[in-house]
């Protein structure tokens, strides 16, 4: 298995690739600033597996990246992960669409 996080950048859109865990975030995190400048939609929908932590940065990625006064929103949301926001009630915090 593959326990690599990958993501590219195209127009306004970030796509994560792969696993999103607590031990494959912390390129992302570093770059965060520079990856988030302009993007409006972040795409989970290619992420084999999240965790808590990934969870984490997601809902720190959307808080902290605006672009033209807007969240970004969540979109390719998996069953696994709609669970967790369930879990942990972040509905209404989480701006996300399957």
């Amino acid at each position: 298995m593959n326990n690599q996080l990958k993501w590219k950048v195209e127009q306004n859109n970030l796509y994560l690739i792969g696993v999103l865990i607590h031990e494959t975030l912390l390129p992302l995190w570093h770059q965060r600033h520079l990856v988030m400048k302009s993007i409006e939609n972040i795409d989970v929908g290619a992420l084999t597996r999240i965790d808590t932590g990934g969870l984490a940065l997601l809902i720190h990625l959307q808080s902290k990246s605006v672009h033209h006064q807007k969240r970004p929103r969540i979109s390719g949301v998996t069953s696994q992960l709609d669970a967790l926001i369930s879990l942990y009630n972040l509905k209404k915090i989480i701006n996300h669409r399957p």
